[in-house]
């Protein structure tokens, strides 16, 4: 009996059980699954970051249970998207973002004109582009199991043109 978690999505199968009549799933001790046959199913929109409790037993020609297998699994936490803001001066263009309040490890892409630019770990980013021209920012957060947030807010801006030297 194997569980995998995906976001707020659980994948359950297991082995088929000779002279079986079928299976039952239970989630929190309520059938959810009854099938002569199928070993597999999938649970979606189930809550971000909570615990279930699944159980699967085999049942006989008169439907009488056998011995019931549980294991307990916690969904992902939802991974929300941050709020950011950009600055620019002479030389670059510099983002700072809230930190995301994700427990699990996770990191941020940052994206210019919708392509990836680069992933981090902190906070900030600096990126120095040619003056002139807007640039576009967005930033995203992944989760350690690839799980990313919407995109944050816009920010453009462009790297000013230096006045002329005396």
């Amino acid at each position: 009996f194997t569980v995998k978690v995906l976001k707020n999505t659980t994948s359950l199968s297991w082995e088929p059980v000779t002279g079986a009549s079928g299976y039952r799933l239970y989630r929190e001790n309520n059938i959810i699954f009854d099938t002569p046959d199928i070993t597999v199913f999938s649970d979606l929109d189930l809550e971000f970051d909570k615990d279930y409790t699944y159980g699967i037993c085999s049942y006989d020609q008169d439907g009488d249970d056998g011995p019931r297998d549980e294991i307990l699994i916690t969904t992902h936490e939802k991974v929300l998207e941050t709020s950011m803001n950009a600055i620019a001066d002479l030389e670059k263009i510099s983002l700072n973002w809230e930190k995301s309040k994700l427990r699990v490890e996770h990191k941020y892409r940052v994206y210019r004109d919708s392509e990836l630019l680069t992933e981090v770990v902190d906070t900030s980013f600096s990126d120095i582009v040619p003056a002139g021209k807007f640039y576009c920012y967005t930033i995203t957060i992944v989760d350690k199991y690839g799980t990313e947030s919407p995109n944050s807010n816009a920010e453009c801006q462009k790297v000013l043109v230096n006045f002329p030297r005396m």
